[in-house]
């Protein structure tokens, strides 16, 4: 349990690094076919680019030249990370409090960053965005909203900065 908490904290600091590359003119291209989803649905999850493909694929390359991680832990993360981004992705808020932690904001923060396109480049935690001053406040006016039906689901098309 200790390896696979560590490779989800790994997990978290590369997915946020690669995520706002990701966001960089350099590599824009390469992630716009994702916000193309501004209403997120699981669905969305799994709308990338092949070269993002492997650049979020390639979270244990490093953790793997320096420790002899178990089995176990090395099959339950891509395991984690799906599961994980499925939520994310949801468009649906796991708790009423206005600013909930963890997982139960996960799909909030990630619905804002795809209205929003820049900030809230975490995965998981709302922790690296503070850090690194990249996190998004919920009272900014925004292009889609949780929880509310919309008639344009397949909605406009995202528009990059």
């Amino acid at each position: 349990m200790l390896e696979l908490g560590v490779l989800a904290l790994w997990n978290e600091l590369h997915f946020y690094a690669s995520h706002r590359a990701l966001h960089t003119r350099p590599l824009r291209r390469f992630h716009v076919p994702h916000h193309r989803s501004l209403v997120t649905t699981p669905w969305s999850t799994y709308s990338f680019h092949p070269v993002e493909a492997l650049l979020l694929g390639s979270v244990p390359l490093i953790p793997m030249l320096l420790h002899d991680f178990s089995f176990t832990a090395l099959a339950l993360l891509p395991l984690f990370s799906i599961v994980i981004n499925n939520l994310g992705h949801s468009n649906y808020e796991f708790s009423a409090r206005e600013k909930p932690p963890g997982l139960q904001g996960a799909s909030r923060r990630h619905h804002l960053h795809h209205t929003r396109y820049h900030g809230n480049y975490g995965f998981l935690a709302a922790w690296p965005d503070r850090l690194f001053r990249s996190a998004l406040r919920d009272d900014e006016p925004s292009r889609a909203s949780p929880r509310r039906p919309r008639a344009d689901a397949a909605g406009p098309r995202a528009e990059p900065r």
